[in-house]
């Protein structure tokens, strides 16, 4: 079994948690951890209901298996956004540690945010004041056929920015992929089985299916930190922003793609912040020991105890975005390849009896019927019936 120092699991949380979002609660021994409170809060110039996450890690107190996560949500606190003109923004919990807004609003120029988060012990956290940053939009967002740093072909996502007033220096990305899978063995009927008075198989029948299950659309958010800077450039621009790498065998790219990209320009302060967790996630091995949750400190701190370790940035963003829409055809011309989300195999029934039948209880789907034969082909459920990894309803976004 292989093991993580105390550091790696806290590190790794603490990763998780600003890039993905830390509210699912899982059973630990309290004697075995130490709470840190985990925040990811950032207030835009976009016009709506802001969301922040509030939730605890634990650096354990001793070696734990590596597969171990430890993210706690922080449930009924008390979150919200102040200006200095003593205007209050409150947030309310949707779901444990996740606390939306209750009105839409936006940061507006020249005016100073403070967070302030109350949780159930009565500890209060307050944010150092900010002030939303500069504008910059992405200026062209493009695909290309490329290779990534392993060699292997596929398609690349980049973003060119300028800022010709020079103001807007620090920049992170986050991106949303939608795509469209296709079942790759749908067939047009469901297969049922029919049972005696005593409720025994006796036979079966095939009905028409009443739901969409051939073409579906997977959504996932990025969970990776993308950030650039032109610090040491000449002018506020750049250009062939590596968002997203698709693997050309990738069942992502196979039909159509859309991917809508955001671009946030950060203060440097939170920059910092972002290019530490950048770095430390790409370290490896005992470096970690070395490695000092200190060193994480953001501009979010307790009120009650100065030395309480929180972990987080309050940020205030001005944000710019764009989605771009392509289809496998575009990238690879004349290539008919397809991939699925997982590897399907047909299995023939050359009777009805005990096999179908288990077939048939564990979901496995019907692809084809020859009544010359009497045989069926079944699949997994997954490779006929695309909802098992998607949405049947295409976004309201989406364009063919």
């Amino acid at each position: 079994m292989r093991f993580r120092k105390k550091y790696q699991i806290f590190i790794a949380v603490v990763i998780s948690c600003i890039t993905q979002g830390c509210v699912e609660s899982y059973d630990f021994e309290t004697e075995k951890r130490e709470s840190i409170l985990v925040i990811e809060a950032r207030l835009t110039n976009e016009l709506k209901k802001h969301e922040i996450l509030v939730s605890r890690s634990f650096q354990l107190k001793e070696e734990v298996p590596y597969d171990t996560d430890v993210p706690f949500a922080e449930a009924n606190a008390v979150v919200k956004i102040t200006d200095d003109q003593q205007n209050e923004f409150i947030f309310k919990e949707t779901s444990p540690g996740k606390y939306i807004s209750l009105i839409e609003f936006k940061a507006v120029s020249n005016r100073k945010y403070t967070l302030s988060i109350t949780t159930s012990n009565a500890n209060t956290y307050l944010s150092s004041p900010m002030v939303l940053t500069a504008e910059a939009q992405i200026d062209k967002m493009y695909f290309s056929r490329t290779t990534n740093d392993n060699g292997l072909d596929g398609i690349g996502v980049f973003i060119d920015s300028y800022n010709p007033e020079g103001t807007s220096v620090f920049y992170k990305y986050e991106y949303e992929e939608t795509y469209k899978i296709v079942a790759q063995y749908w067939g047009r009927f469901d297969i049922v089985i029919n049972r005696n008075a005593q409720g025994a198989p006796a036979g079966v029948s095939l009905v028409q299916k009443n739901k969409e299950e051939q073409e579906c659309y997977i959504t996932k958010k990025s969970n990776e930190i993308i950030i650039g800077n032109t610090n040491d450039l000449s002018e506020d621009r750049l250009v062939g922003v590596p968002i997203r790498f698709i693997e050309r065998r990738h069942h992502s790219a196979t039909y159509r793609y859309s991917i809508l990209a955001k671009q946030y320009v950060q203060s440097k302060e939170a920059y910092t912040f972002y290019e530490t967790l950048k770095k430390f996630s790409s370290v490896d091995g005992d470096l970690f020991s070395q490695i000092q949750p200190g060193f994480f400190e953001g501009n979010i701190f307790s009120e009650n105890n100065p030395n309480e370790k929180v972990v987080g940035f309050f940020d205030v963003a001005a944000v710019s975005s764009k989605r771009i829409y392509f289809n496998y055809q575009d990238i690879f011309l004349g290539d008919s390849t397809s991939f699925y989300v997982i590897d399907c195999v047909t299995k023939e029934y050359l009777n009805v009896g005990a096999d179908l039948y288990k077939a048939i209880e564990r979901g496995d789907k019907l692809y084809s019927f020859n009544p010359l034969s009497g045989s069926y082909k079944m699949v997994v459920k997954g490779c006929g019936d695309c909802t098992v990894f998607g949405n049947n309803i295409a976004p309201d976004f989406w364009e063919d």
